[in-house]
């Protein structure tokens, strides 16, 4: 005898299997929604990190170009950046020589021996001992920057004033900045020094841009070596030279150094329009004038 199935036991049946489809369908939504948050989290967190990685990236990148030249033992008292070629701006000058300029040109404070310095490479020394004024004297406008792009330019040591302490390096019979010239010259087998100053009155008679003094070659040896690298230098910077015959006094640099280390010096006065930044193409002249004397010099 055959079982007949009532319509109310397959409502029953169908209401379970509706409330089965849709419990299914809830949950394979909520997967969908649980993978997708997923999904964004993930995206977000990877952002995120290559967010951070980009930032310490720039920050490394920043970090290395923020320093000077590659330098040693060095007390240039600076952050600005020194452009190994091409023109200098007048602001950018102006930056690398505000220490100099410093308390009405008197300088700053607070540096070993009252000098910026610094030793590289090459074995010669640029000298600016009157970058800063020297008691009551006037100050070597700009002879300190001048000094300090050059030699790094040129990947040799410089030595300049930093500060005015009374003494005049040139004039004094004692100096402390002639003895620490010395003391660099001793531990860092310094070959050649080039002091400069400013051009004074009567030094010119021939209207040069520069006026070299070395008591009538005796503080090169006679050396055609070096009488060539001069001319070299000159010749691609476009500055004008004369060497004097005249004698300095035996308390300047350049002779102390010759005398006291043994080794030749020479000492460059240098005319006001070619240390100005008010002429900055002329400015720019010096600086290769001396970068390319440092090179020739070392390449002797």
């Amino acid at each position: 005898m055959q079982r007949t199935v009532r319509p109310r036991s397959l409502r029953n049946i169908a209401v379970v299997l509706i409330a089965i489809l849709f419990i299914m369908v809830l949950m394979a939504g909520c997967a969908s929604a649980d993978k997708t948050s997923g999904s964004k989290s993930n995206a977000e967190e990877s952002t995120a990190a290559a967010g951070a990685a980009n930032q310490s990236s720039a920050q490394k990148s920043a970090d290395s170009s923020s320093g000077t030249a590659e330098g040693s033992k060095s007390t240039e008292g600076t952050e600005v950046n020194i452009q190994l070629s091409g023109a200098l701006t007048k602001s950018e000058v102006l930056k690398i020589n505000a220490k100099y300029s410093a308390e009405d040109n008197n300088g700053t404070k607070g540096q070993p021996n009252n000098v910026f310095s610094a030793v590289r490479k090459k074995p010669v020394l640029l000298s600016a001992p009157y970058a800063v004024k020297q008691g009551e004297n006037s100050q070597a406008t700009h002879t300190g920057s001048l000094v300090e792009i050059s030699s790094t330019r040129a990947d040799c040591s410089f030595i300049a004033k930093a500060y005015n302490d009374g003494e005049d390096p040139h004039a004094d019979a004692k100096s402390v900045y002639r003895d620490t010239i010395l003391e660099l010259i001793k531990k860092n087998r310094i070959k050649y020094v080039v002091d400069i100053a400013q051009i004074k009155k009567g030094d010119n008679p021939k209207k040069k841009n520069i006026v070299i003094f070395t008591d009538n070659l005796k503080f090169i040896n006679n050396s055609s070596k070096i009488q060539n690298a001069v001319k070299a230098a000159a010749e691609k910077s476009g500055i004008s030279y004369d060497w004097s015959a005249e004698s300095v006094d035996t308390t300047n640099v350049a002779s102390v150094v010759y005398k006291q280390a043994g080794i030749p010096a020479l000492h460059i006065r240098i005319a006001s329009e070619y240390r100005t930044t008010n002429e900055i193409d002329k400015y720019n002249q010096m600086v290769m004038f001396l970068t390319e004397l440092a090179n020739q010099l070392a390449g002797i």
